[in-house]
């Protein structure tokens, strides 16, 4: 049995470690709660932003059924057509994360609607919604 990229992914994270619920002082992120897991290596611990399982497997399901995801985003509840998963290392610091690319119908912070990268550590409260669309884009999950 072919097993699908998404899954093999959750999997993947879960034999690394376990993510670590904390609270990020500082910056944009006061006081919010974020999942990550601290890895280990030559410079030592960095910390790799990923989805809880329950979003991420929300976002997936909903991608898959062509329905629209709500969730909040820096303070702004979104209704978001989701597209894909991808997880990106910085060159420069190592620190990794995983975010979602999805069309943003409701603007945001900055009232425009577009597609746009959602990243993990800064997203609350993802549920589907019954509201189905028509793809702009590949849905790759």
């Amino acid at each position: 049995m072919t097993r699908r990229f998404p899954e093999m992914i959750s999997s993947l994270f879960a034999q690394i470690a376990e993510p670590v619920r904390r609270v990020v002082h500082g910056g944009r992120g006061v006081g919010r709660s974020t999942n990550q897991i601290s890895s280990g290596g030559l410079g030592g611990h960095v910390n790799i932003g990923v989805f809880s399982n329950n979003s991420r497997s929300t976002i997936i399901a909903a991608g898959q059924a062509q329905k629209m995801i709500q969730m909040t985003y820096q303070g702004y509840t979104r209704l978001v057509e989701p597209y894909s998963l991808e997880y990106y290392v910085r060159k420069r610091d190592g620190v990794g994360n995983e975010y979602f690319w999805g069309f943003d119908t409701t603007g945001g912070r900055s009232g425009k609607t577009s597609i746009k990268r959602f990243f993990s550590d800064q997203i609350q409260g993802v549920t589907i919604t019954d509201q189905g669309y028509n793809p702009r884009y590949d849905i790759d999950f």
